[in-house]
């Protein structure tokens, strides 16, 4: 995926949310001046996604030796699986 812009911070973290060492896969999360804020009119969703001002991606990934982000599979579910057909955009 490459290195993260200066003003973007990332790194990877385990389930119990501690930062794992390069080459480890977990739960890439990031923090930034244009992350969202909030999911809209969902605050449970909310407060899984962001922690003490990081944005949880739901994405698996890892670190290489040179600090690049490489990204994985999702390993929550996303937005796109609310949508139903009868909830379609008339």
């Amino acid at each position: 995926m490459g290195v993260p812009p200066s003003f973007y911070e990332m790194c990877i973290e385990d389930p119990e949310r501690n930062q794992v060492p390069a080459g480890q896969i977990g739960e890439i999360i990031r923090r930034d001046p244009v992350k969202m804020t909030q999911h809209y009119k969902r605050p449970d969703r909310t407060q899984e996604a962001i922690k003490d001002g990081w944005l949880y991606t739901g994405r698996l990934g890892y670190v290489d030796e040179l600090q690049r982000n490489i990204a994985g599979k999702v390993l929550k579910r996303t937005m796109r699986d609310q949508f139903t057909p009868e909830s379609k955009f008339e």
